[in-house]
């Protein structure tokens, strides 16, 4: 018998889902609803009540709202049982396989990252590096501009002062609002 599974997401639409489920043959199509108590209620429902021979066919792997780890066990729980396990986007053939469990282990992570940002942001945070010089900074870009302007050379500026490189001096005489 053929199952289905459909958890809308942004990227794949529930009319999606169901009309490509329809398509290949499924008669018995569970939906996840996010009013749910329990998460994947309706995941878990159809796991518990597959049976030899059966196949559960998803739109996507990724609509699957398990970590990478819950789903490499679910999917040799299956195998393990003689169920067929399928998705309609990826093959999930013996050498494909890994593949397609990396992917889902990139598109959660993006997702949690996003969820994260968009948290942050909410908080009224920004991500990134503050913007300026550290205080330390701000008094060597200080010296190194009035060694600048008192006519050293910038090779010079930073042999005496150890500075790496001269895109460091560069940037110290930009940051004392000196044009180069």
């Amino acid at each position: 018998m053929f199952f289905g599974y459909i958890n809308e997401t942004i990227d794949f639409p529930q009319e999606t889902q169901y009309n490509s489920l329809i398509q290949a043959s499924c008669k018995n199509i569970y939906i996840e609803i996010k009013e749910g108590k329990i998460k994947s209620e309706e995941l878990y429902k159809l796991l518990c009540l597959v049976k030899k021979n059966d196949s559960i066919i998803i739109y996507s792997i990724f609509i699957l709202p398990v970590t990478t780890l819950e789903l490499i066990r679910i999917i040799d729980d299956l195998y393990l049982k003689n169920i067929k396990f399928e998705s309609l986007k990826e093959s999930l053939g013996d050498g494909e396989l890994f593949t397609v469990l990396a992917a889902h282990l990139r598109y959660t992570r993006k997702k949690r990252i996003t969820k994260g940002l968009e948290a942050a942001k909410a908080r009224g945070r920004k991500g990134g590096r503050k913007p300026g010089l550290s205080p330390e900074a701000r008094k060597t870009a200080e010296l190194v501009a009035k060694l600048y302007n008192s006519g050293e050379s910038v090779e010079d500026i930073r042999k005496s002062l150890a500075i790496g490189s001269k895109v460091t001096i560069y940037r110290y005489l930009r940051f004392a609002g000196i044009d180069i």
